[in-house]
């Protein structure tokens, strides 16, 4: 099983445009928005990397939050 995939990377770009679609619909400005996707796709990869290299679904689910909340605040 391959780690980056046709799929994995449209899972990707996915995220990034549905993190910027909720920024659009709770008005963050536009300067935030390219931060926005960013975030989003890193979370998602901290997600899926969890979950590739067997870590169960609630600390895949954790790691991904967690890294979330620490990339907000330092931004």
């Amino acid at each position: 099983m391959n780690f980056f995939t046709q799929e994995f990377l449209v899972q990707l770009i996915t995220s990034a445009i549905c993190s910027m679609a909720f920024a659009v619909i709770f008005r963050v400005e536009q300067r935030h928005l390219v931060h926005t996707g960013i975030i989003g796709m890193l979370t998602y990869f901290v997600y899926y990397t969890s979950l590739y290299f067997g870590m169960p679904l609630f600390v895949a689910s954790f790691a991904s939050t967690a890294f979330a909340a620490v990339y907000a605040e330092v931004y």
